[in-house]
């Protein structure tokens, strides 16, 4: 039963970490799509009856998603040609691209040498706020937000930065567990942009985490009449029916993601969960490789293969692919307690595993489910430790 809902858990939050814009086919999909009255040239109004300023489409660079594997080669390549440039513009590109091809820790430290060189450069303060947000390191993001915020009377005629400041500061408020300040800020972005989809996607999910489908799907919903094809709402949308129960209804909105994106990493990895259910290892193990040729740091793709190997009695490669997600997201609560799950059961150490279900009780937004099973095997290797 336990390792059932372990599985299950790990489905439901596969989607968590693409609250961003997808492919630059998406961006522009968006930018451009007559469904979109905030994007319609012709009319330069919004629903709401108020002008569009143009400028407020430029936070959408900002939030594509990862590169595929073809531009992250040409980006990787165009690092090597960079070099070791000094000027501001080059140096921000440089870590622009280390963090867009998953080299956190060099991009970190590329913006750290910008702010010592040029200390009010603004882009780097928020993009640097933005890098620490992928790190779960939510202290340092706050930090820097905060000496963005201090420079937001000079962007005042920047709706792009100041909507990238607040939305940004929204997912740090999340991760922290303040839901109804992080809310307000969504609900105001959305106000002044009805076309902002990660907004939806965001809150749509933060909703789901805490039980709320109807409104969860309620959002979702909204932001599909804003852009009917975008493969992030649509795939949240088939998480929500996984709660739901509705499992034909999920993987039908899995696959339409893929029919729109074949390259969508989150739904491969929900579509993977879905078949290692139903014992299909061999597909399911096709698309998390596939997920992670896509995307080389997407922690759940991890965590989902470390069950498939698991499943499949590779236990030390489980717990390699456990131990990668925990490098790259040591917060992460489903990596964690899965891998305790494997240390108790298959690797036999006992101590270890108490441990990392100690520690999956200290992580940041453990869900109840999650909090009750670690407590639930914690309370079981002691009385066996007892017993012997």
């Amino acid at each position: 039963m336990i390792k059932y809902t372990c599985i299950t858990l790990l489905i439901y939050g596969c989607f968590a970490n693409n609250n961003a814009i997808d492919t630059k086919k998406d961006l522009e999909k968006i930018i451009t799509s007559p469904s979109n009255p905030g994007a319609r040239t012709e009319s330069k109004m919004t629903r709401t009856g108020q002008p569009v300023d143009p400028n407020m489409s430029k936070w959408r660079k900002f939030y594509q998603g990862v590169p595929n594997k073809d531009e992250r080669i040409r980006l990787t390549k165009k690092l090597e040609f960079l070099g070791q440039e000094e000027s501001l513009e080059k140096l921000i590109e440089v870590a622009r691209i280390q963090k867009a091809v998953g080299q956190l820790m060099k991009s970190e430290a590329t913006y750290l040498v910008i702010l010592r060189r040029f200390p009010e450069n603004i882009n780097s303060l928020l993009e640097i706020a933005h890098l620490y947000l992928m790190k779960n390191e939510i202290s340092k993001c706050l930090s820097f937000l905060n000496r963005f915020k201090d420079h937001l009377k000079k962007v005042s005629d920047q709706p792009d930065l100041i909507i990238t400041y607040q939305y940004t500061k929204s997912l740090a408020l999340l991760k922290q567990g303040h839901y109804e300040s992080a809310h307000q800020i969504l609900r105001n972005i959305l106000k002044s942009d009805i076309s902002f989809i990660p907004g939806y996607s965001t809150l749509g999910t933060s909703y789901l985490n805490r039980g709320k489908l109807k409104i969860a799907e309620f959002i979702v919903q909204r932001g599909l009449n804003q852009d009917k094809d975008n493969p992030t709402l649509i795939n949240l949308l088939g998480v929500i029916f996984l709660h739901q129960n509705q499992q034909t209804k999920a993987n039908i909105q899995f696959q339409r993601a893929l029919n729109l994106n074949p390259d969508f990493a989150p739904s491969l990895v929900n579509r993977a969960n879905m078949a290692i259910k139903r014992k299909e290892f061999l597909a399911a193990e096709n698309d998390l490789k596939k997920a992670l040729s896509i995307n080389h740091i997407f922690v759940h793709a991890y965590v989902s293969l470390g069950i498939l190997q698991k499943e499949t009695g590779r236990f030390k490669e489980a717990q390699a692919s456990f131990a990668q997600a925990l490098s790259i997201d040591p917060e992460n609560a489903y990596a964690r307690f899965n891998l305790a799950l494997l240390t108790a059961d298959q690797l036999k150490d006992t101590s270890t595993a108490l441990q990392l279900f100690h520690e999956v009780l200290q992580t940041y937004q453990p869900n109840d489910q999650l909090k009750d099973l670690s407590q639930l095997h914690i309370d079981g290797l002691r009385e066996n430790r007892i017993s012997q």
